[in-house]
Formats: C-alpha cells, sequence, structure tokens
C-alpha cells in the first residue's frame, strides 16, 4: 500500500525517489530554506529542466511519476503544491529557457498534463481559478 503524501512527508518522499536531488538541496540551501516547500518546488522545476538538458530522463521520470502520484493520492496541500509549485514552476522555467515547453509537456502523464492545461488556462485568462475546468480536459 502507498502512503499517502502529505505537507509532512512530500519531500521525504521525493528525497527517497531521487537523493541526488536531496543532495542539491543540502548543498545549495540552509536548515531554514529547507521549510519553504515553495522554494524548493521552484529548485525541483530548474532541476528538472537541468536532468532534460543533460539527457537524464531516468531521473526526469521518476520526477515526473512522482508529481503524477501526488495529484493522485496526495492529499490537498501536497495536490496544490505539485500544481502551482511544481508545474507552474516547471512552466515559469521553460518559458524563461531556450527550450519549448511542448518538451517536457509530451514527457508528462495525463493527470499531470490536465492539472498543466488548468494552469495554462488560468494564466491566459480563460478560467478565474485553476480546477475551474479541470472534469472538462482529457
Amino acid at each position: 500500500m502507498v502512503q499517502q503524501i502529505t505537507k509532512e512527508n512530500i519531500f521525504e518522499q521525493l528525497y527517497s525517489i531521487v537523493p541526488e536531488f536531496k543532495g542539491v538541496i543540502d548543498s545549495e540551501y540552509d536548515d531554514e530554506e529547507k521549510e519553504i516547500q515553495y522554494v524548493l518546488a521552484y529548485r525541483l522545476a530548474q532541476y528538472t529542466y537541468e536532468l532534460f538538458v543533460t539527457k537524464d530522463f531516468d531521473q526526469l521520470n521518476k520526477i515526473l511519476e512522482y508529481i503524477e502520484l501526488i495529484l493522485s493520492i496526495g492529499d490537498t496541500y501536497a495536490q496544490e503544491l505539485a500544481t502551482v509549485g511544481f508545474l507552474e514552476d516547471i512552466q515559469t522555467v521553460w518559458d524563461n529557457s531556450e527550450r519549448d515547453r511542448s518538451e517536457i509537456y509530451d514527457l508528462l502523464l495525463p493527470e499531470s498534463k490536465k492539472w498543466w492545461n488548468q494552469v495554462d488556462k488560468f494564466w491566459n485568462g480563460k478560467i478565474k481559478s485553476i480546477g475551474e475546468t479541470y472534469e472538462e480536459e482529457l
């Protein structure tokens, strides 16, 4: 049985799946900064970009699978962090890079794509809140 993903264990579980990312966090952030999950979420977005550019698809896919798992079994906080933390930050990192964001979108799993589309619709002014048209997503 898979343990529910919560605010308290979201990064602990991520570090067990991708221990290399924990090394990045430990080398770049002090203990106080490590408590700010949205800061870590942005760094994870940057890390996904780095993995893509270096073609480390094994680690990248582990992260994307974990995001999918959070969106499927995470508590409300974890799902929100996965959406407006991880996915939105991945969009931001890609938008500020030389890459086309469709490259990472194509690697996302179905639930992640639905929430990615919700973030896009929100920022493009098509919906007033993320999740508003979730049921209509493919």
